[in-house]
This record gives structure tokens, C-alpha cells and sequence, in this order.
């Protein structure tokens, strides 16, 4: 790499897994990250404990100066300027900057967004990839305006959506697509040999935050929709039901399920649990849902057979 490329001096913003995978290509690659914003942690689990993320200690592992401002204040960008960036990467930050942390850097702010744009700009372009049917997505490097992933273009590289592919694995497959993308596009943007091109706003899709009520399947849907959501949502926030179990209603979590060829008739109602063959399988508006692995809020996931020997009276119940 030439010197003034590694000399460029950059500032990266991120949160997720995604991003943490592309800042440490951009280190494994020795570019010259002096300064990482991300968004403050919270607290997890039963104890709520602030629990590191691995971006930021990917961060001090690499003796980077962190800041997790609530929001960028005039204090944060006065505390921003003091690191002196050329540019800035963003990747799965999760909140939109302001114009003032934008204008900050003499070669601007670049976005890695995961999908085609303009189709899913917003917060879940993954996700709604699947939830969609889609079979083709990919990632984009763009330049940050002040508008939701509304920059112009510097470049785009496609990927196949296998049927199967669940959220996690196409997230991890398009966070090296990314980290690609931007090892063969940045050079050329800092030596200022590329441009960018305007959105098509006609064609420009948004997509919404994902929230953990959206994992509630309807089973008077086609399967194909109900087990694209299950993919979507794998592993978080996962998809789930309701069963009334005796006289109480029990929220169930679908940890793993398929599509099946059986086809189980009209006359049974969608969300209906039939035994065939072994299988354990639950009927929907149109096609069938073999489930293989569940789990009662609160207890332990189970596969499925298992979770039949403690309750026989889940086959011929409905689910709702």
C-alpha cells in the first residue's frame, strides 16, 4: 500500500458484528484508524451487566481511542476534530450523523450499507432481503449525505440469497463482501481517481427497525413467507407462537423449522399440529411447517420429539 494511503488518517463508526468485521479488515490491512465512535452498551442478561462489545475491544486491543457518545453534541464534534480524520468509514452505525460530524473529514464520510441501493435503505436491509423473497442482494459503498443511506453511489458488488440462508449467514457473507469492497474502492477514493453517482430516488425502498414483536407468526400465511420470517430473524429476534396449554396460554420460540412437501388438506385449520411420519408439523394458509426444535418461554430449547414426550397433547392443538 502506498505511504500516503497508510498515512491517511481515518475515523471509524460502528456497532454490530457487521462493522466489527470491517474495521478489523481495515486494521489487518494496516490503515491508520485513529479514533472509533460507537453507541453507548447497555445492560444484559439477569444481572444486568454492561457487557464490552468486540468492536470495542477490537478497538483497544488495537490501542484506538473510543468515544460512545448518546448523541453527537457540539462537544462530541469539538472532541472529534482534535483526532484530525481525512475521512470517515461507517458501517451498521445505527443512528443517523449530522451534517456537522459529516463535513468533518477533507474526503468525507463513506457508509458500507448491505444491500443494493436505493432498494432497503434504513436500519434492516438484511433482514428485509429475505423477509422479501429475494434471491440477489449486496452491499454498497456510498457517500454520507444528511438524508437515511441517500448518498451517491461510489460502488456496488451483488450476491446470490441461497433459499436456505439464514439472517446470521447472510450477514456474515456480506460483511466480507463489504470488507472487499471497501479494501478495493478506498484506495482510489483517497487518491481521488473515482466519483459517485446519484440514487435513483424512484426506485429508493425503506425498510424499519426490527422489533421483537415482529417474530409473532400468522399461520393463516403461505409457508414460504412464515419460514422466510424464521430466516430472517435467525437467531434474533427469532419468530414465535402462542399454544394454550390447558388453561394456560404458553408463548412458544421456534428455534429451528423447515418447509415440508406434506400436504395436509383444506379442512385443516392454519396453525394446526399434525403428526406424519415421524414429523411434527403445523399447517398454514398455504403449505406445511415442519418443526424440529422449540422451546416454552422460559425454559430450555428442545427438539421437537423430545418436547412431544413431555406434552402428547401438543399434536392436534392449534397454534395462535
Amino acid at each position: 500500500m502506498e505511504t500516503a494511503i497508510k498515512k491517511t488518517r481515518l475515523l471509524f463508526a460502528g456497532t454490530s458484528p457487521f462493522a466489527e468485521k470491517i474495521l478489523s479488515t481495515l486494521l489487518e490491512e494496516n490503515f491508520n484508524v485513529v479514533l472509533v465512535i460507537l453507541r453507548p452498551e447497555k445492560k444484559s442478561g439477569r444481572e444486568q451487566k454492561i457487557i464490552q462489545s468486540p468492536l470495542r475491544l477490537l478497538a483497544e486491543k488495537n490501542n484506538i481511542p473510543c468515544l460512545d457518545p448518546e448523541k453527537i453534541t457540539p462537544e462530541i464534534i469539538a472532541e472529534i476534530k482534535k483526532y484530525q480524520p481525512d475521512l470517515s468509514i461507517v458501517a451498521a452505525y445505527g443512528k443517523i450523523l449530522p451534517e456537522s460530524f459529516l463535513q468533518i473529514p477533507s474526503l468525507g464520510a463513506l457508509n458500507i450499507h448491505p444491500s443494493l441501493l436505493p432498494k432497503y435503505r434504513g436500519p434492516s436491509p438484511i433482514q428485509s432481503a429475505i423477509l422479501a423473497g429475494e434471491q440477489e442482494t449486496g452491499t454498497t459503498l456510498m457517500l454520507m449525505d444528511k438524508g437515511m443511506d441517500s448518498g451517491n453511489i461510489i460502488a456496488q458488488e451483488k450476491i446470490a440469497i441461497p433459499k436456505d440462508d439464514l439472517g446470521s449467514e447472510l450477514s456474515n457473507r456480506l460483511s466480507k463482501l463489504s470488507s472487499h469492497l471497501l479494501l478495493e474502492t478506498l484506495p482510489r477514493w483517497i487518491k481521488k481517481e473515482i466519483s459517485s453517482i446519484k440514487q435513483d430516488e424512484a426506485s429508493a425502498t425503506l425498510c424499519s427497525m426490527i422489533k421483537s414483536s415482529d417474530g409473532k407468526i400468522f399461520w393463516n400465511k403461505k409457508a414460504e413467507e412464515i419460514y422466510n420470517r424464521y430466516r430472517a430473524f435467525s437467531p434474533r429476534p427469532g419468530i414465535f407462537s402462542f399454544w394454550q396449554k390447558g388453561k394456560e396460554l404458553k408463548k412458544i420460540n421456534l428455534k429451528k423449522i423447515n418447509l415440508s412437501a406434506e400436504i395436509l388438506g383444506k379442512n385443516i385449520a392454519p396453525g394446526t399440529i399434525v403428526e406424519r411420519d415421524g414429523q411434527i408439523l403445523v399447517a398454514t394458509g398455504l403449505g406445511t411447517i415442519e418443526i424440529q426444535e422449540i422451546q416454552i418461554e422460559g425454559k430450555k430449547p428442545v427438539p421437537i420429539k423430545n418436547f412431544i414426550n413431555g406434552y402428547p397433547n401438543f399434536v392436534g392443538s392449534v397454534l395462535n
